[in-house]
């Protein structure tokens, strides 16, 4: 009898689930026609699967700072995924689809793209801005993964939404023993004077303590990642220049935009730490520094910096010789072109006017 009992049960709950799914699934009925308590019960389960996947909306990853020739992408990929599944993972080249090509997931949501564009190309192939739909981006360096045991990302996402005046927050990198590789340095961009000024006595402070765990800086120098909502995101220019992190440092001091970093007190809290070693041969730490020289004095010409005074208080020009051309064009109707630009006359042209 209690056999008979459990199959009648059983075939009472299959038929109330058929119900359901016609009347859900019905033009006519809809939700409308399904019983409150069973509405709620739908509506309960769908609340809780569209929290779940609004996770995944709620940041992209971006890795586009990378020798080709020597890095740790796939394995920096494979941790953030591990720690954040789902998350949109985007692995940029500049000039061109990183080669050799990288052994990265087959996933959906792992992109290489280029921010180069080539004839035959759809045009938002080559524009992040267009495709990252995140509420914020993580710009992540090589050579990182999440640490074990460290404060959850939403932590960081919600100092951002606490904290409408932060814009770009700065996370570094810790070794195995919790110690950042990253800090703070000294910088003014004065866009009018084509002036870039790392001096220690340009700022003082370097750092200025906000709370416990984070520190006002106007450049992190050193590996870290940048989290920042893409809405600010897309108000810089960021796809066609390396040094990534100074370009955006440099912007968002022009624009006079808050940078943080965090500082924890405990080394455990710091989100990043690294995954392997980079440059393991002279060699190949002699190639890097090169190449980050050469991409440092392309990010001055782009932006227009023609001085750099370095941390030492040493004056760099940049744009102009004695001997050489003149910075700046052909002059028409007695107003050089940096008059329209809002710039003054370049400091490099003051300076051989005085001698």
């Amino acid at each position: 009898m209690r056999r008979w009992a459990l199959l009648a049960m059983c075939g009472a709950l299959l038929a109330l689930n058929v119900v359901i799914i016609l009347l859900v699934t019905s033009p006519q009925g809809g939700l409308d026609a399904v019983p409150a308590a069973v509405r709620q019960r739908i509506d309960e389960r769908r609340g809780h699967q569209s929290a779940s996947s609004g996770s995944t909306s709620l940041l992209s990853v971006v890795l586009a700072e990378f020798e080709e020739w020597d890095n740790l992408v796939p394995q920096t990929v494979n941790a953030t995924l591990e720690a954040w599944p789902a998350t949109p993972t985007f692995v940029v080249g500049y000039t061109r689809l990183p080669y050799p090509q990288l052994q990265l997931p087959n996933l959906p949501h792992v992109h290489v793209v280029s921010t180069a564009f080539f004839p035959g190309q759809p045009r938002d192939v080559s524009q992040l801005d267009a495709v990252i739909s995140s509420e914020f981006t993580l710009l992540l360096p090589d050579n990182c993964r999440p640490r074990l045991g460290a404060a959850p990302l939403t932590f960081f996402t919600d100092t951002l939404h606490a904290h409408p005046d932060w814009k770009l927050m700065a996370l570094p990198v810790a070794v195995s023993n919790g110690q950042p590789l990253a800090a703070c340095a000294a910088m003014t961009f004065d866009v009018r004077r084509w002036t870039l000024n790392m001096s220690t006595a340009a700022t003082a402070p370097v750092s200025t303590p906000l709370t416990s765990s984070w520190a006002q800086c106007s450049l992190v120098t050193g590996p870290h990642a940048i989290l920042l909502r893409s809405s600010d995101l897309r108000q810089l220019s960021w796809q066609s220049y390396r040094p990534l992190t100074q370009g955006i440092y440099m912007q968002a001091a022009a624009l006079g935009w808050k940078a943080v970093v965090h500082t924890p007190t405990a080394a455990a809290d710091q989100l990043l730490t690294t995954v392997g070693s980079l440059y393991g041969s002279e060699h190949n730490r002699n190639k890097h520094s090169w190449a980050e020289h050469e991409r440092r004095k392309a990010l001055f010409k782009l932006f227009g910096v023609k001085l750099v005074i370095t941390a030492d208080g040493t004056e760099e020009f940049h744009g102009c010789e004695r001997n050489g051309a003149r910075c700046f064009g052909t002059v028409h109707h007695d107003s050089p072109d940096y008059i329209f630009q809002g710039r003054w006359t370049p400091p490099c042209c003051l300076k051989h006017l005085r001698e």
